[in-house]
């Protein structure tokens, strides 16, 4: 399964954006979905070290800890056809790191989601 981790509520909605895009014919290859507070930790460690090209959220305060994001690396050209496809199905994309997708509005509805 290419959504393993995912919110199993998201993860039909997270494949037709992939199918979507594959059919457009695009080359979209998941990088991240699910992340357990260790490594998030990591993760935000690197990036305010300095040694991460994209950004991470604190532990606690990230989709992916809560199943509710994924990443997802398309070739450079494709990135501008990519973010459309993804805010078209409507998921929240960010300018500032390109690989990260994530249900709209989370923040919300955390206390009704498992978090890792």
């Amino acid at each position: 399964m290419r959504f393993a981790g995912l919110d199993e509520r998201l993860r039909p909605h997270a494949d037709a954006t992939v199918g979507y895009a594959e059919k457009a014919g695009l080359h979209p290859v998941i990088i991240s979905v699910r992340r357990r507070f260790d490594e998030q930790a990591k993760l935000y460690s690197d990036y305010r070290a300095g040694l991460s090209k994209w950004p991470a959220a604190p532990p606690g305060e990230s989709a992916h800890q809560y199943g509710v994001a994924f990443d997802v690396v398309v070739p450079a050209e494709e990135q501008a056809a990519w973010n459309y496809i993804r805010r078209g199905f409507g998921w929240r994309v960010s300018d500032g790191d390109p690989p990260h997708a994530e249900f709209p509005g989370w923040q919300s509805v955390r206390q009704y989601l498992r978090y890792s």
